[in-house]
């Protein structure tokens, strides 16, 4: 196969089936330094005609993961996959150190050689899976500390057993720990559940970080001195170990730190490790120290094989694993699948600020459980992203799958070299990689988190450290996360859940109603009292509502007595704010109130009748399926109340007379509109066509080009809008001498709203047509009909302003 003149593929080459093997092995013979730079750029035809549907998105997807960008391109995928496999290179054996070294050193090359291969494996695979091509995956040091721990509880309860049965033990009970991980992050990711780590308290996250953090600068000074640190008594501790090696450890430790925290180039890092230790192997050489001196002293990792590491691999004799000793691991193992999920997230999340794009986290989540899985067969702690060595690769214009490849490719060539090379590592140089990791940890989230974090947040921070080291992970976690929820629910409680408080002034129902019944329901705005909640339900929230409501009932004859809660922009609730739900029903029934639950889904409503609060239990107590219905009941109740008082002479405020004089030049007003809407209408006649109202029956529906004019005098029209949720939502109910259509019939707008006949009547109808012969023939008659128009919507536009919706 040629490429054409100007360097790209023949179009044949893309069209027909999904290309098979044959095609694949020709393009790679083909491609072109053109070519690929082109493919890189977006440019090439054959690619546009690729995305076109010329090649499946899937093949199209495998050639851009294996894209190079010419030679510039192999430089810097090779220089970002040589410097992360030194880098975890020295994690493997520093890892290894930590978790085998102290309690089967007879086997310590064995397990590095499956640390190794574990590390290639994940490297190459995350490579091939990730949904960001260049991302650089290794075995981590987070769950390997807490592993470390779970190694040295089996090594105390074996003490009496074989090197190689605390070997096999160990080698089982981190491999369990992650497959079982590689199982969850799998599930996960499957079922869409990569969002979980957003409810994850942040605080909590900080606390397992800086628990992780002091377990590995301990760690570290263990693999190099060889004794585990004993902060408690320090003098006697400094005593029995090697001073130089301690320094050494910890000087380097600290030079690592200053490298990444001051210098940022993460080419500083592994060129600074291999420096230490030619300077080390160059001050020994001028000290006149052997090998062997060394590797007695401890020194070095060694002795290793000379031979290739595969030739030193052991695997466990499962007949050797006390199974109970396993299963009493559990707590730790929950423990270290926990961290490796939360560590997942939190690196994925992390990678999609520095690659900038959005990734997909739970095609993340699959490939790092198969990922999983596949290392835990080895014995490893899990492998995950890196997060520095994906940056160096972004900040070298290597973001594709070579990163990896070439990072796996070189662990497994130093597995295959064997233990002659790697007998020349110091032990101080893997100690200070662990001791680096470790206080880059606590630095971040114990003298750096002071600054950002509330003082609360950061005792949980502390309080979690101090049980790493007083009890274990797995109590931490617990105290952690059971300080969260108190401190979240005592927060949460101080929330406040009235989002808007209103009275019968500033709302009204959808309900159209005579001037002289708006004045009454005026005069008695303080009678109603709306609660428009938020958020969930608790005891907190609700013992907030009961404090609030009980203080308007202390204001005498202007307490409310009809109260609403909308519950359209909460998200739920729980048994406990069913007492002071119940509390308010009391309240109220002691002071001759009412209590209106409007929006209360299926859900909360089986809630509270399952606690007891239904109507048959409290009278006063009413379900609306909205809110406009259950103003109108209350404005209904008002209307009621006061004609009655009225009628007896007991008015609150004002004798009957001096009330009817207050209203009696709205309602002469409100005639004189009545007045003139039937005189338009008589003289209208002969333009109008009379049409009968049926209950049910619709005049028109929502983005409907209505282009005629209703004039209703008997019966009820309700306009509603279908904002797309379940029910529609009345905005207003139009009775007699009201007009509908008015916006598709003056300004040929698709109506707003759907026109429902509520209850039979009459209305007469205009058209466009006998509109325009109005105004031909009668143009008098035409201008007291816009008249009386404007006085209409004038009247409605003052509702309108008067009153709010809070359920708009």
């Amino acid at each position: 196969m040629r490429l054409t003149g100007d360097g790209a593929l023949p179009r044949r080459f893309w069209t027909g089936s999904s290309p098979g093997p044959w095609k694949r092995a020709c393009l790679f013979r083909a491609l072109a330094p053109s070519y690929r730079d082109a493919y890189l750029c977006g440019l090439s035809q054959d690619l546009q005609f690729a995305r076109e549907g010329g090649m499946k998105t899937t093949t199209a997807r495998y050639f851009r993961r294996f894209a190079i960008g010419g030679v510039r391109g192999l430089a810097a995928h090779a220089s970002v996959g040589v410097v992360s496999g030194i880098f975890n290179l020295g994690l493997m054996v520093s890892l290894a150190s930590l978790i085998f070294l102290p309690y089967s050193p007879q086997y310590f090359a064995s397990a590095l050689g499956f640390f190794l291969l574990g590390a290639s494996a994940s490297a190459i695979v995350t490579a091939l899976l990730a949904s960001y091509p260049g991302t650089v995956a290794t075995v981590q040091d987070v769950p390997a500390v807490v592993c470390a721990i779970m190694a040295g509880a089996i090594a105390s309860a074996m003490a009496t057993s074989s090197e190689f049965s605390i070997y096999s033990n160990i080698f089982v009970a981190v491999g369990i720990s992650t497959i079982t991980t590689g199982l969850a992050l799998l599930l996960m990711g499957v079922f869409r559940l990569g969002h979980l780590v957003r409810f994850l308290p942040h605080p909590v996250i900080g606390g397992f970080l800086a628990g992780t953090g002091w377990l590995l600068v301990k760690g570290g000074i263990g693999v190099t001195t060889g004794a585990s640190l004993d902060i408690l008594h320090l003098g006697a501790y400094l005593e029995t170990v090697n001073t130089w090696q301690l320094l050494a450890c910890m000087g380097l430790g600290f030079m690592f730190y200053g490298c990444t925290r001051f210098f940022g180039n993460p080419l500083l890092l592994p060129l600074t490790l291999l420096v230490s230790i030619a300077v080390f192997h160059l001050a020994a050489l001028v000290l006149g120290w052997t090998m062997t001196y060394m590797e007695g002293t401890g020194w070095l990792l060694g002795p290793l094989p000379d031979s290739p590491l595969y030739e030193a691999l052991v695997w466990p004799d499962l007949g050797a694993v006390e199974w109970s000793l396993i299963t009493g691991q559990a707590g730790s193992i929950s423990a270290i699948v926990l961290l490796n999920v939360i560590s997942v997230l939190l690196y994925v999340s992390g990678l999609e600020i520095i690659v900038r794009r959005d990734l997909d986290i739970n095609l993340d989540m699959k490939g790092t459980g198969v990922s999983n899985i596949l290392v835990g067969l080895l014995g490893a702690p899990s492998p995950f992203v890196t997060a520095s060595e994906t940056a160096l690769g972004v900040r070298m214009k290597a973001p594709y799958s070579w990163c990896g490849i070439i990072a796996g490719l070189f662990l497994f060539l130093v597995f295959l070299v064997g233990g002659g090379f790697l007998s020349f590592f110091p032990k101080f140089a893997a100690g200070a990689l662990l001791f680096f990791l470790g206080f880059a940890f606590l630095v971040e989230w114990v003298v750096d988190a002071r600054k950002t974090l509330p003082l609360a947040d950061y005792a949980i921070v502390l309080a979690i450290l101090l049980c790493v080291e007083v009890f274990d992970f797995l109590t931490a976690i617990g105290v952690g996360l059971a300080a969260s929820v108190v401190i979240f629910t005592v927060r949460y409680s101080l929330v406040n859940p009235v989002r808007r408080e209103l009275d019968g002034s500033t709302f009204r129902s959808a309900k159209d109603r005579a001037v002289a019944l708006e004045r009454v329901l005026d005069h008695h705005a303080h009678a109603t009292l709306l609660y428009q909640l938020q958020g969930y339900l608790f005891f907190g929230t609700a013992n907030t509502i009961y404090e609030k409501l009980k203080t308007r009932m202390d204001q005498g004859s202007k307490a409310p007595t009809y109260v609403i809660l909308d519950l359209r922009l909460t998200n739920g609730a729980d048994g406990s704010a069913l007492r002071g739900l119940e509390k308010l029903v009391l309240l109220l029934e002691r002071n001759q109130g009412m209590l209106l639950i409007s929006h209360a889904g299926r859900s909360m409503q089986r809630i509270f009748h399952a606690g007891g609060l239904t109507h048959d239990a409290y009278p006063n107590l009413l379900y609306f399926p909205d809110l406009d219905r259950a103003v109108e009941w209350c404005e209904d109740q008002v209307i009621a109340q006061a004609q009655a008082r009225m009628q007896n002479n007991t008015s609150d405020s004002c004798e009957p007379d001096a009330f009817f004089e207050s209203i009696c030049e709205d309602v002469e007003a409100a005639l004189k509109q009545q007045e003139l809407f039937e005189n338009v209408v008589e003289r209208l006649e002969p333009y109008l066509t009379e049409v009968p109202l049926a209950e049910g029956q619709v005049l028109f529906e929502q983005d409907d080009k209505n282009t005629d004019l209703y004039f209703i005098m008997r019966g009820q029209v309700t306009l509603s809008l279908d904002t797309g949720r379940t029910k529609l939502v009345r905005a207003r109910s139009l009775g007699p001498w009201t007009l509908a259509g008015e916006l598709g019939f003056f300004l040929g707008f698709h109506s707003q709203h759907t026109a429902t006949v509520d209850a039979e009547g009459m209305a007469y109808v205009l058209s466009k047509e006998q509109l325009s012969r109005l105004e031909y023939e009668a143009p008098k008659l035409a201008h007291d009909f816009q008249k009386l128009v404007i006085r209409l919507l004038g009247r409605q536009l003052a509702q309108s302003g008067a009153t709010m919706r809070p359920d708009g």
